[in-house]
């Protein structure tokens, strides 16, 4: 996920030394940058539904996707100090999502739309 998501901007950049390096044009790096996109989704989405499928076999699947400051008290033992990511996680998957749908579904009929989604 990194990976992709690290090299997920190298093809939007206009006159850059990547189109250069590589020889590829403009608009065919745009293709690049779809697919790399589409691939950053899935393994984001992937890696959430993993995760939440082991929290609910475990039986702690709402203490990992909600943070609540009373759950240290109830349930010291099913709690992980570093369970303020999760949220944050969940809520830039989210972003992420509305980013990927707002670009297939009307990139080309609300270019504005598109490109506010994503600055």
């Amino acid at each position: 996920l990194t990976f992709t998501m690290a090299f997920l901007s190298l093809p939007v950049a206009r006159n850059s030394v990547w189109e250069s390096v590589f020889a590829i044009p403009f608009e065919r790096a745009i293709k690049y940058h779809r697919l790399l996109g589409g691939l950053a989704w899935m393994l984001a989405t992937a890696h959430m539904v993993l995760w939440q499928a082991k929290w609910l076999k475990e039986g702690n699947l709402w203490n990992n996707v909600v943070l609540r400051v009373d759950n240290l008290i109830i349930w010291p033992d099913k709690f992980h100090w570093d369970n303020w990511t999760i949220p944050i996680a969940e809520a830039a998957w989210l972003l992420l999502s509305a980013t990927v749908l707002i670009a297939v579904c009307s990139r080309r009929s609300n270019y504005e739309l598109f490109l506010y989604s994503h600055i």
